[in-house]
């Protein structure tokens, strides 16, 4: 992923998954919200105010 709206796709497309994991039990609360700091980490990085 090399720009911001990259990121930002990825982003939600990890959260629409990761929401749909958490409901059906196959990922904990703690899985899904490394997953996404991580993706928040990166487009700090890249300058984007969140």
């Amino acid at each position: 992923m090399n720009n911001v709206s990259e990121v930002k796709k990825a982003f939600r497309a990890a959260r629409i998954a990761g929401e749909q994991m958490l409901s059906h039990g196959r990922i904990t609360w703690d899985d899904f919200s490394n997953t996404m700091r991580g993706y928040e980490i990166e487009l700090e990085g890249m300058g984007v105010d969140l």
